[in-house]
């Protein structure tokens, strides 16, 4: 006689269950355990043919299930089981009743067990994003918006909303669900999940927060077209947002700098050129020094004329820059009286420009020569000065106020009763 559906069942469960009879029961794989569970499935189906279910069945099966509950350790320590408990889950989808799949339910491992840990680095990551994120909005929305800054904001702001809605809202941890579902990951990998896209947009602003140097030079780039153009009231604003985005740009502090020592503000102009000489440009150090010489300050002066020259020394400098330098050393050495040295560095520059510079210096050709003559009467060499207050007053610029005051003077010894015999 053929055995019934039941009895077949009971067997099978038997076999299944046959490497927990061993002292200690032999290790399983998760297919093993999937085989036992399955079968115990089968039986319970079995038993609902209730026509074919005797005493003797129901003593087996109630046997089995003692020996399944009693290993149900060796069961739970399958290598991944949270993994495969997690999928099996939901593949299969058993019903309340079917308590043996509960006994699978493992210790989970450390990654499986710390889902408050997913929870909170996502907090972690989404807090520190919207610090950035404020943080950068701050600078590129300072004296205005414009289009570039509204733009990089408004792209990162929707990307750190969307994340902190889906990772912090009901609706979006539904949505992430639903995603992940699609996806085929186990539950027990949802909070991963959001932890990872909380990161990725940490790590996006983080990235953004790294690229403000190139945002700032490009600021001051568009800055210096402004200005050159005569837009000066734009090519300021750029500049300021530039030193907003990176407050070390220092061709954005020397640009402003120099922008403010055209509107005749030189307190501004001085500040700014400060604060461009952590650049190490021999021209920073030229334009502050010729303020001090405006400011009297002749000492400070000079030491910025020589450390200029000698950055001019230690890196290509171009040759119109250090004749302003020598220049200026000159007009400072003469106000403070040191007239030989005035002499040897207004000489120099002169030298200089006549070697070098001759064919492509259009500005700045008198004010040597100015000087030079004003040393030169001082040490009563009065014919020598004539030289050079002549050449003096055939290139001053009556426009630039230094040289309009040396006109002056030359037109004043030129006409003494002296110098005209």
């Amino acid at each position: 006689m053929l055995a019934s559906r039941l009895e077949r069942a009971i067997q099978h469960y038997e076999a299944t269950l046959y490497p927990l009879k061993s002292d200690p029961p032999i290790r399983l794989s998760a297919t093993q355990v999937l085989s036992i569970l399955t079968a115990r499935d089968e039986v319970q189906a079995s038993l609902q043919d209730t026509s074919q279910t005797t005493g003797a069945h129901l003593e087996k099966v109630y046997q089995l299930d003692c020996l399944l509950k009693r290993q149900s350790e060796a069961i739970s320590q399958i290598r991944g089981a949270g993994k495969y408990y997690a999928t099996w889950q939901e593949s299969f989808n058993p019903s309340e009743r079917s308590w043996w799949w509960k006994l699978v339910a493992p210790k989970l491992g450390w990654s499986e067990n710390f889902d408050w840990l997913w929870k909170a680095s996502s907090i972690a990551s989404l807090t520190i994003s919207l610090g950035l994120l404020t943080d950068m909005a701050s600078k590129f929305f300072s004296g205005g918006t414009d289009t570039v800054g509204a733009l990089t904001i408004s792209v990162q702001t929707v990307l750190t909303l969307l994340t902190a809605g889906g990772v912090l809202t009901k609706a979006g941890q539904e949505t992430l669900q639903q995603t992940a579902t699609r996806l085929r990951l186990p539950k027990l990998h949802w909070y991963k999940v959001g932890a990872g896209f909380a990161a990725l947009t940490l790590f996006s602003l983080i990235g953004l927060q790294l690229s403000l140097s190139h945002f700032s030079s490009l600021y001051s780039s568009w800055g210096h077209h402004d200005y050159r153009k005569g837009d000066w009231s734009s090519a300021e604003q750029h500049y300021k947002r530039a030193i907003h985005l990176n407050a070390n740009n220092a061709d954005a502090h020397f640009r402003l700098g120099r922008l403010y020592e055209d509107l005749q503000n030189s307190d501004a102009a001085r500040a700014e050129y400060r604060l461009a000489l952590q650049g190490n440009k021999p021209l920073t150090y030229n334009n502050l020094a010729r303020l001090s010489i405006l400011k009297k300050d002749y000492a400070i002066a000079v030491s910025l004329l020589l450390k200029g020259l000698e950055s001019a020394r230690s890196q290509p400098a171009d040759s119109e820059i250090r004749y302003l330098m020598l220049k200026n050393l000159g007009w400072a050495r003469l106000e403070q009286k040191d007239y030989a040295e005035a002499k040897v560095q207004l000489e120099s520059a002169i030298d200089l420009r006549n070697r070098e510079l001759k064919d492509r210096l259009e500005e700045n050709i008198a004010a040597p020569h100015c000087l030079l003559a004003q040393v030169l009467q001082a040490q009563g060499s009065k014919e020598q000065a004539k030289s050079e207050w002549e050449t003096c007053l055939g290139n001053a610029n009556r426009g630039n106020p230094d040289e309009d005051a040396w006109v002056l003077k030359a037109n004043q010894f030129l006409n003494t009763k002296e110098v005209k015999k």
